[in-house]
């Protein structure tokens, strides 16, 4: 069941009155280790949202919600995986602590988003959740009255969620966007029973995209530079003779003179 907007209203962690002014910017980020970077159908890249709040308007984040969702010229769709980790520092924004959405099993949190679209095509939605402001405790969520400040204005900002996806076996170019980012910071901060108060954050996004492009590599190029030569056959001595799992290319489990023999006739053969 998707978070409605009128929940958040009542119970005080999403500001709706048309008067209530924005107050405390919040920088939201996609980020990646493999971001412009080439790798082999069916590797795993992992991606990182974090949110950087301003300091000295508010009190840090009361709510962050954004949507993570893949590019339409992608040359394959498949269905994200929604993050299976709550960072320590955000437990207060997931249920039944703080307000997220529900899992697909209709039991847990669904703060690492809820799968949307088209099966073997979907977007993760409504990524994150809120704290609990009322100062009043709800039996199946909001359970945690006590308000956290400072969330998100720490140096580095603050992780709201990571996870992995497989990539296709299409090779191509794909992309993957922050879409519908919605946060609201806190202004007073009282304690309960007492509800504190809320307002619209100015949401901006950094880097509010990713790129991985998916091709067959070249087993013997070691040093990802595209050109197979010496460089790489040191790279290959050293990862052999440390037993380094990456020199077992017949995948048999175990680093011996056969993957040393497969390496030298795949480096006389070169890549195409």
């Amino acid at each position: 069941m998707m978070i409605q907007r009128a929940i958040f209203c009542l119970l005080g962690v999403l500001s709706c009155a048309s008067t209530v002014f924005a107050d405390g910017s919040v920088t939201v980020s996609l980020s990646s280790l493999q971001a412009g970077k080439t790798v082999a159908p069916g590797e795993i890249v992992d991606w990182t949202i974090t949110a950087t709040v301003s300091s000295g308007d508010n009190l840090g984040l009361a709510l962050i919600s954004l949507d993570l969702v893949q590019g339409t010229a992608n040359p394959a769709m498949f269905d994200l995986e929604p993050a299976q980790v709550v960072p320590t520092e955000m437990t207060g924004f997931s249920r039944p602590a703080g307000i997220s959405n529900i899992d697909a099993m209709g039991s847990g949190s669904g703060y690492g988003g809820m799968l949307r679209g088209t099966l073997g095509q979907q977007n993760l939605t409504q990524i994150g959740g809120a704290q609990n402001t009322m100062g009043v405790a709800s039996l199946i969520m909001g359970q945690d009255v006590d308000v956290d400040t400072g969330i998100g204005q720490s140096p580095g900002g603050q992780i709201i969620a990571s996870g992995t996806f497989v990539m296709p076996v299409a090779e191509g170019v794909y992309t993957f966007t922050i879409q519908s980012p919605l946060a609201n910071v806190l202004e007073i901060v009282n304690a309960a029973p007492a509800a504190s108060t809320v307002s619209t954050g100015t949401v901006t996004v950094g880097d509010a995209s990713i790129t991985v492009t998916v091709a067959a590599t070249c087993p013997v190029d070691f040093n990802n530079d595209g050109i197979v030569d010496v460089l790489d056959f040191f790279a290959y001595v050293v990862l052999f003779n440390s037993s380094d799992p990456a020199a077992d290319l017949d995948g048999n489990g175990t680093v011996d003179v056969l993957d040393f023999f497969l390496f030298v006739n795949l480096f006389n053969a070169g890549c195409p």
